[in-house]
C-alpha cells in the first residue's frame, strides 16, 4: 500500500491543481518522506510554473509566491533564473508570452456555417413537416 501522506500530496498536486494545499501538505509531511527525492521541490516548481504561464499573462506576486511555495527573499532570485518569467513588474509577475497565454483572434473560414445554407435547411424542414 502506498504511504497515505504521499498519496494525499500527489492527489492534490497531480489531479486537482490545488497548489496551495500541496505546499501545506508538503511542509507538514515528515522530513524523511522526501529526503531521498533529490530535486523534488525544483521539479514541482517547474511544473507549477509551466501551468501558470500557460494560464496567465501575469499574476499577482503574492499569488505567485503562494502557488510556488516561495517567500519574499526567494522570489526575485527564482524569477531571475527562470525562462518562463519575463519580469517582476511592481506587485505582478509577468510571464513570457506563449501561444496559450495570449488572446486568440477568431478567424473566419470558408468551413464556417453559412447563413444562406441554414435558411435553406429551415425552409426544407418546414416543407417536410407539412
Amino acid at each position: 500500500n502506498p504511504n497515505p501522506i504521499l498519496r494525499d500530496i500527489f492527489m492534490l498536486f497531480n489531479y486537482s491543481g490545488k497548489f496551495l494545499e500541496f505546499w501545506e501538505e508538503y511542509i507538514g509531511a515528515p522530513e524523511t518522506l522526501f529526503s531521498q527525492a533529490s530535486g523534488f521541490v525544483e521539479a514541482v516548481r517547474v511544473f507549477i510554473l509551466a501551468t501558470l504561464s500557460e494560464t496567465f499573462k501575469n499574476i499577482s506576486k503574492e499569488a505567485f509566491m503562494q502557488h510556488l511555495g516561495l517567500n519574499d527573499s526567494s522570489v526575485v532570485a527564482f524569477c531571475a533564473s527562470n525562462k518562463y518569467i519575463e519580469k517582476i513588474d511592481g506587485d505582478n509577475v509577468v510571464f513570457v508570452a506563449n501561444e496559450e497565454n495570449q488572446k486568440k483572434i477568431k478567424k473566419n473560414s470558408d468551413d464556417n456555417y453559412r447563413v444562406d445554407e441554414g435558411l435553406r435547411l429551415v425552409e426544407f424542414l418546414r416543407s417536410a413537416g407539412e
